[in-house]
């Protein structure tokens, strides 16, 4: 790895400093702290709540186009027009509602309380931050960065790894999905034939 300039090693370490001064301070107010705090789950479940009130409010403007819609059906072939707009609101609430639906079951899946969250989230925060603090160093002394490309290089590496492994595991569940099937396909037909055979032997 060729040496960096002198102007560029300092630029550098500056960016580095700030980096890990961040990330220490980050490290004071995240995620521990923030789990003990009493207004922690306060806000939490405002942002639930904001979810389900604009739920609630799709779910009232759905029943009202849909009471529009029938008193349209009712009404004169004048009223096409009026239907056909009416019928793409309607369209348009139901995926709103899919789409919040999916947003509260993640939200409530992804709470930043959840004990798996707070410590991934204070892993990846402490590794960067030896990373950077390492890198720091390497580059005040050596004006190089080495350890830096390594460290990404072996955290690419672990998360193709990871993905392979994913990727195997998902083949491997639709594998004995289909063998599943087939399985139940066969005792199916072994059904049928034997009461075939049964009423053969009745005849």
């Amino acid at each position: 790895m060729p040496r960096l300039k002198s102007v560029d090693s300092i630029l550098i370490s500056t960016v580095l400093e700030d980096c890990a001064d961040q990330l220490s301070v980050l490290g004071g107010i995240m995620p521990s702290t923030y789990e003990g705090r009493p207004d922690a789950a306060e806000i939490v479940g405002d942002e639930i709540s904001k979810i389900i009130d604009s739920q609630k409010q799709l779910e009232n403007k759905y029943e009202s186009l849909i009471t529009k819609r029938n008193e349209l059906k009712g009404g004169s072939k004048s009223n096409l027009g009026k239907l056909k707009d009416t019928e793409h609101e309607i369209d348009g609430v139901i995926a709103g509602i899919r789409s919040s639906t999916q947003t509260f079951t993640k939200s409530l899946k992804q709470s930043p309380l959840t004990a798996d969250n707070l410590q991934k989230t204070q892993d990846d925060r402490q590794f960067l931050e030896d990373v950077i603090i390492e890198s720091l160093s390497e580059v005040k002394d050596t004006q190089t960065y080495d350890c830096l490309i390594e460290s990404v290089t072996g955290e690419q590496q672990k998360k193709a790894e990871l993905q392979n492994m994913i990727l195997k595991e998902e083949a491997g569940r639709k594998r004995i999905r289909q063998l599943q099937k087939q399985l139940v396909d066969v005792k199916k037909e072994q059904e049928i034939e034997m009461q075939q055979r049964d009423r053969k032997s009745v005849v």
